[in-house]
């Protein structure tokens, strides 16, 4: 037990720092399962070929990082409010300003949209919010047709620009008439990214290929039924010390290892310490 015990301490003081940097939880889950990998080492072979698989599959579409999040809630935001400025409201028929003194405005948010979008579409594949398999390409679409209706609006009711002072309102009109050409021109990129994907989809026989497991995952869940009756002893000790060493290094508090020695070691194996 000693040996165990200091087997399981030693990985966990190696990864120390990275566990300190993630969430509670989520680092309960890693140290539990670098402790089995520790205590049973046998594991580690079919691990690494699970992995190996994962590396094989596509990217998956699953980004839903703070920073990606953020970019698209940026990129939405900017583009709805280039029309915003000039249009007419739908409450009372009226713009918030005049094109005299929104068509700059107008040219900036969408110049900022579409820097945002097309910073996105570099990660189309990833995006959960852009992939092939949502038809994301169609946001490029609708805000270059949005932005379309704005210029003939501007256009139409050029008469509210200042003839002596004409200039702001001319770089806004040519900031916005860029951003629709380059909001096409990533729509266009965008539908090429989709139907790669999908003609790679029907060479595979109709399988999408991001839809499959993730072998690192399954792998987890079913780790439990690889161990023998001691081996599964020593996994079921070693999360205890796990829960121990991790709440003396404050990672995680006192209630939340008093919750988790409660929980079936395997289940935390398999990514739940919720």
């Amino acid at each position: 037990m000693p040996d165990l015990e200091s087997t399981v301490r030693a990985e966990i003081d190696r990864r120390s720092p990275e566990l300190t940097k993630a969430k509670r939880l989520d680092a309960v889950v890693d140290a539990s399962r670098q402790a089995l990998l520790a205590v049973v080492p046998r594991l580690q072979p079919g691990l690494a070929a699970a992995t190996a698989r994962q590396a094989e599959l596509p990217p998956r579409p699953a980004d839903t990082s703070r920073g990606h999040v953020t970019l698209v809630v940026f990129a939405l935001l900017f583009g709805a409010f280039a029309p915003a400025m000039v249009l007419p409201s739908p409450r009372n028929g009226r713009p918030v300003i005049d094109v005299d003194q929104g068509a700059l405005w107008v040219g900036i948010w969408a110049v900022a949209s579409l820097v945002c979008f097309a910073l996105l579409s570099r990660r189309q594949l990833t995006s959960k919010y852009l992939n092939p398999r949502v038809k994301g390409s169609r946001i490029f679409i609708v805000f270059a047709v949005i932005w379309i209706v704005t210029l003939v609006y501007i256009l139409f009711n050029w008469d509210e620009v200042d003839m002596w002072e004409p200039f702001l309102p001319i770089l806004g009109t040519v900031m916005l008439v860029l951003s629709i050409v380059g909001m096409i021109v990533l729509w266009v990129r965008a539908k090429g990214v989709e139907k790669r994907y999908w003609a790679e989809v029907a060479a595979a026989g109709g399988v999408d290929p991001a839809a499959e497991g993730d072998p690192v995952a399954e792998w987890w869940a079913g780790v439990a039924a690889q161990l023998t009756p001691a081996e599964r002893g020593a996994g079921d000790t070693s999360y205890g010390v796990t829960l121990r060493a991790l709440e003396e290094r404050g990672i995680i508090r006192a209630q939340d290892a008093a919750r988790l020695r409660r929980k079936n070691p395997p289940v935390v194996w398999a990514g739940d310490a919720s």
